[in-house]
């Protein structure tokens, strides 16, 4: 099993985190939705932390399926914060939290398979 720090995933996981701070502190007045989003953020990176030290492929890619649930999460967060004018829809953070998605699924997979 991968350290976490050797993984592609956990390293997009805080891009996106980052990019969601930035939008955040850019884009005062939706308090609860910002704490939120961030929240979900640091879920994905702190499920791909634990699920690294789990000891076996079946238990990192439960870990991973949250981390996955989380991510959605953000890009559903995402979207509301389109639909306020808070960020444009071609907002790279979108892109960034979808391929996220994708390279927790093909991790998942990869595990299980």
């Amino acid at each position: 099993m991968a350290r976490f720090h050797q993984l592609r995933i956990y390293h997009l996981a805080r891009q996106v985190l980052r990019e969601v701070v930035t939008i955040t502190e850019e884009n005062k007045g939706c308090g609860d939705l910002h704490s939120q989003i961030r929240r979900a953020a640091i879920s994905v990176i702190s499920n791909i932390c634990e699920g690294c030290s789990a000891g076996n492929d079946v238990q990192f890619a439960r870990y991973l399926r949250i981390a996955r649930a989380s991510c959605n999460e953000v890009q559903g967060q995402l979207d509301i914060l389109c639909d306020l004018g808070s960020i444009e829809p071609d907002h790279e953070a979108i892109d960034r939290c979808d391929h996220l998605g994708r390279s927790i699924s093909s991790l998942i997979r990869r595990l299980s398979g």
